[in-house]
């Protein structure tokens, strides 16, 4: 059974008002509003989106529930057509329409249009960039002095964490768990929140529970404007650990960009994971799982390894 998520409660009616995510402000409406590189249309409800060209390729979201997921097509990107599926039996399809495209999200129960934006619209960031020669990878970026660090991390390893910090020490959240790469070297900017674990949210005392989305709980925690793009800058891999900053040479460097490939299809973007992984600095940085010190383990970061040298 499909059934249409306008038929329950149509977008441009919704009286959900979200803490974390509320509707445009008034001199915002009407602008081209997106994320990863791309303008999208179809959530006019969600002010997770900031202002954009209105020349950027456009992606169209269309909404539908699906009380009975039956979808058991396994995931897949080709020259038109692509399909990434999500813990819960969601599904997000994607068909190219040059120069932007269309994604169908079949969810599995209703979740409230602002917050449609991640997980679920990383399948806009993620085709978008397979069709337009970015590389998507898994991980954090925020901006320092100018250039953008991505922040890279294993499940449960830390990244939104840093990046929460990160932003209260002054420092621009450009995007929480999906990074866009252009050829020119340029990440771009993606949805104004960072979701954290329980355990994160309540030593910091910051974020609203939204219940699970996706496969987890997770408590999003609004972050403020960040320039659309900045330049690549280089790269922190976090570990737990005793405190510790090393360099990362060899091929070592390849493997940790590879292995944080947020579409693990075959794709056109060998020759950009050899120059992201090549030509910017790349730290492992190890720190305890003790947020008691976070802070000052946050500035030691970006005195030793973000600064420009």
């Amino acid at each position: 059974m499909v059934k249409r998520w306008k038929d329950r409660m149509p977008l441009s009616q919704s009286t959900h008002v979200d803490p974390v995510d509320p509707a445009p402000p008034p001199e915002r409406e009407g602008l081209a509003r997106g994320m990863y590189g791309v303008k999208i249309s179809g959530l006019e409800t969600c002010g997770c989106f900031g202002p954009v060209p209105p020349d950027w390729p456009e992606w169209r979201v269309a909404v539908e529930l699906v009380a009975t997921p039956d979808d058991q097509r396994p995931e897949s990107a080709g020259p038109e057509r692509g399909l990434l599926r999500f813990g819960d039996g969601s599904t997000a399809e994607a068909n190219r329409d040059d120069p932007g495209g269309t994604i169908h999200l079949r969810l599995t129960r209703v979740v409230p249009p602002c917050h449609v934006a991640h997980p679920y619209l990383a399948a806009v960031g993620m085709f978008s960039a397979y069709w337009g020669d970015r590389l998507p990878l898994h991980a954090g970026a925020v901006g320092i002095d100018g250039k953008a660090w991505l922040i890279l991390a294993t499940k449960a390893g830390g990244k939104s964490t840093t990046l929460a910090l990160l932003e209260r020490a002054g420092h621009p959240v450009l995007a929480d768990d999906l990074s866009v790469i252009d050829p020119e070297m340029n990440v771009h900017r993606g949805p104004r929140f960072v979701d954290l674990r329980r355990e994160a949210a309540e030593a910091l005392g910051i974020g609203t529970n939204l219940g699970v989305l996706g496969v987890r709980e997770r408590w999003r925690h609004p972050v403020g404007d960040a320039p659309l793009t900045l330049p690549l800058g280089g790269i922190v891999a976090t570990a737990w650990g005793d405190p510790g900053l090393d360099p990362v040479a060899g091929s070592t460097r390849l493997e940790l960009i590879a292995g944080s490939m947020a579409l693990r299809v075959p794709g056109p973007w060998n020759e950009l994971v050899m120059d992201v992984a090549l030509s910017v600095p790349l730290f492992v940085w190890r720190r305890p799982e003790n947020l008691a010190m976070a802070d000052a383990g946050i500035a030691q970061l970006v005195d030793r390894a973000m600064r420009p040298r």
